[in-house]
């Protein structure tokens, strides 16, 4: 009787350190189903934090005051170096950026439509007339404009850059130059502005060739339209597409034409629903491409930034207002995270334009 009660003891703890033995596994596997639900959670929180730090920010670090009337145009060659030109003012000067003030290292009286430099921080001024371009170094800019404000004939002046344009008198307006070193020049013919007769193109030049050959000219579109009014300014983005500000009018309205490398219209933008409308058209001023290779348009007289894809598809906007800055009018990016926008002052207005540093991120 006792061997058979030792027995059925034995059998008894078998059983329990059985059960003792399965509850164990299963609470491990509980516990890592527990795990891998939580996980998609834990990984989702990941995401949205990650979506938050990409998303566009812009950040005003500078506020600065120019004895300007307008920044029409403005360009970096060299992080606190700037060229700014006050075209309605026939004003171009070169100045250094402080945290606090810009210094004038040189001042000119001259018209210049649009700037541009290349990764030499060699200068391209686009300045209308029968010998629109001006290619200067750092070195020789003051003896280069000296000449030209002379008067001295135009083959005494050792740096200009000359290349063929393709009209026969030629008024450039919008001027670029790619990262392969192509010079992307946006010209009409001299009187045709915001007219239908007279040629209106964008021309594509390598500057690696001593010809400087046009390598693409960008005038017609696919019905033998003329794709352009006034090439007003022009970028470029690293799928091989340019971007042209269509000026249409007098007032700026305006639209971006984004091409393709075979010419053909990738995208027209005309401006956003949510405020550009008959009343408060779209007025495209300037546009620079970001290192992520978005582009940011500026609408002036809306005070908007607008951000678009490579391929011109909208991505948001900005509004500069919110943030304190009012008109603005042109772009200069510095740094790969670090931008200037150049503003302009009501007509009539006393006011001094003011130029902004802005630090941003996410596009």
């Amino acid at each position: 009787m006792h061997y058979e009660n030792s027995k059925y003891k034995a059998e008894i703890d078998k059983v329990l350190a059985i059960q003792r033995e399965t509850r164990s596994k299963l609470n491990s596997k509980l516990d890592l189903s527990k795990c891998i639900i939580d996980s998609p959670l834990k990984l989702e929180s990941e995401k949205e934090v990650t979506d938050q730090e990409t998303k566009p920010q812009i950040r005003v670090t500078r506020i600065l005051t120019t004895n300007l009337n307008n920044i029409d145009t403005v360009i970096s060659n060299s992080p606190n170096s700037l060229w700014i030109a006050d075209y309605v003012n026939s004003v171009l000067v070169h100045v250094q950026i402080t945290n606090t003030n810009i210094q004038i290292l040189s001042k000119f009286k001259m018209d210049v439509y649009d700037m541009a430099v290349d990764a030499n921080n060699n200068i391209f001024l686009s300045v209308g007339g029968c010998r629109p371009l001006i290619f200067i170094k750092d070195n020789w800019l003051i003896s280069c404009i000296k000449k030209l404000l002379n008067k001295s004939p135009w083959k005494l002046c050792k740096f200009d850059y000359y290349l063929y344009i393709g009209i026969s008198s030629p008024c450039t307006s919008g001027i670029h130059v790619t990262s392969d070193r192509k010079l992307i020049i946006g010209a009409i013919e001299d009187g045709s502005a915001f007219r239908r007769r007279g040629q209106k193109i964008v021309t594509i030049n390598d500057m690696n060739d001593e010809e400087r050959t046009c390598v693409k000219k960008y005038e017609l579109d696919s019905n033998n339209k003329k794709l352009f009014t006034v090439p007003r300014r022009i970028t470029s983005t690293s799928n091989g597409n340019i971007w042209v500000i269509d000026q249409l009018d007098i007032l700026n309205r305006g639209r971006v034409v984004v091409l393709g490398q075979a010419g053909n219209i990738i995208q027209i933008y005309t401006g956003h629903h949510d405020f550009n409308n008959q009343d408060r058209a779209f007025r495209p001023t300037d546009l620079l491409t970001t290192p992520l290779d978005n582009i940011v348009v500026t609408d002036c007289n809306n005070h908007t930034l607008h951000i678009l894809s490579c391929d011109g598809v909208f991505i948001t906007y900005v509004r500069t207002d919110d943030i304190g800055i009012m008109w603005p009018y042109s772009l200069a990016l510095s740094s790969p995270d670090y931008f200037y926008i150049g503003c302009a002052t009501p007509k009539g207005s006393p006011d001094k334009a003011k130029l902004y540093g802005v630090a941003f991120s996410g596009f």
